[in-house]
C-alpha cells in the first residue's frame, strides 16, 4: 500500500514539471537539472541536495556554481492577463552564513559570495502560445565569474548581466562555463 501511495504522490508532483509555464520554485529546480545535464559529468549537484544549500553545482576540483533563473511569463501572469513583464532582477547578495548539513555545524561562516561562477538563465518568450519553459532552446544563458559581479550590490538586472557576459544557448553553455572556469 505505501509503495502505491508513494508512486501516486510522485506522479502528482511530476505534473508540476510537465507544464509549459512553471512556478518559480519548480522552474528553478528544473533549470538546475537542465544545466547540470548540459555540463555533463564535470559538474554535480551540491552534495547538500536541499533548497537552502549555499550553491547549486560543484566541480570535482572544488569550484562552486550558483544558478539564477527567471522567466518573462509566470503562470499567474497568463491567468490574470497581466501587463507585459519587466526585465528580471537576480539575487546576488553577499551572505554572512550558510546553512549546511555537512560537518555537523549550523551555520557555517563563509562570508561573501561562496560560488566561483554564476549562471544566469533567462526565458524571454512573452507569447503564451509559444512559451514552453521545458524547451532548452528557448532559454538564454549568461556565465559570469564571481569577481566580475558588482561588489556590494544585492541584486543585478538583466541588462547589466548582458554587459558582463555574452548570451549563450543551451548547446553553447558547457563551453562557456569551461572557458570561465579555465581562468579561475
Amino acid at each position: 500500500m505505501e509503495d502505491n501511495l508513494h508512486r501516486k504522490i510522485l506522479d502528482r508532483l511530476m505534473q508540476n514539471y510537465n507544464t509549459r509555464l512553471m512556478n518559480n520554485v519548480d522552474r528553478g529546480r528544473y533549470v538546475q537539472a537542465m544545466i547540470s545535464f548540459a555540463l555533463e559529468d564535470a559538474w554535480h549537484p551540491t552534495s547538500e541536495q536541499w533548497d537552502w544549500a549555499p550553491w547549486d553545482l560543484e566541480h570535482a576540483f572544488g569550484m562552486r556554481m550558483e544558478i539564477k533563473q527567471s522567466a518573462a511569463l509566470q503562470p499567474w501572469s497568463v491567468i490574470l492577463d497581466a501587463p507585459r513583464p519587466r526585465l528580471p532582477r537576480f539575487d546576488i547578495a553577499h551572505r554572512e552564513r550558510h546553512y549546511t548539513k555537512g560537518g555537523g555545524r549550523w551555520p557555517v561562516y563563509i562570508p561573501g559570495r561562496p560560488s566561483h561562477i554564476y549562471v544566469f538563465a533567462w526565458h524571454p518568450e512573452t507569447d503564451p502560445t509559444i512559451a514552453d519553459q521545458r524547451r532548452s532552446e528557448q532559454w538564454r544563458f549568461y556565465v559570469i565569474p564571481r569577481d566580475l559581479l558588482p561588489g556590494v550590490q544585492r541584486t543585478i538586472g538583466l541588462n547589466p548581466v548582458r554587459r558582463l557576459s555574452e548570451e549563450f544557448s543551451y548547446y553553447q553553455l558547457a563551453d562557456a562555463v569551461n572557458e570561465v572556469a579555465r581562468w579561475l
